[in-house]
């Protein structure tokens, strides 16, 4: 187990955090070619789902005691997950407004 603060734990969150930034920028212009609410709804539910991943992830290494849990790691990853389920609430209801227009 890689105690918070070593350089195997820092270089795992960095790898994740490089992995996360790669997925959103590959994510951001590969959705350039959508236009209007549908665009903007794949946005917001990829990038929340990004976040839902990484928590996801972090959680898979704390539980087979990979990493272990810092100081403010529990805070960290719920405000997370908080901000990818705000995401994907966005994103899911740019959809259902995009086919509410569809629809008329």
């Amino acid at each position: 187990m890689y105690q918070s603060g070593s350089e195997a734990y820092i270089l795992i969150q960095g790898a994740i955090i490089l992995l996360f930034a790669g997925a959103a920028y590959n994510f951001k212009s590969s959705t350039k070619t959508y236009e209007g609410n549908l665009g903007s709804a794949a946005k917001f539910v990829g990038f929340g789902m990004l976040f839902v991943t990484i928590v996801v992830f972090e959680r898979i290494l704390i539980n087979f005691a990979v990493l272990s849990v810092g100081d403010y790691m529990n805070q960290i990853q719920d405000a997370l997950s908080l901000v990818g389920l705000i995401l994907l609430a966005i994103g899911f209801s740019k959809l259902i407004e995009a086919a509410k227009n569809k629809l008329q």
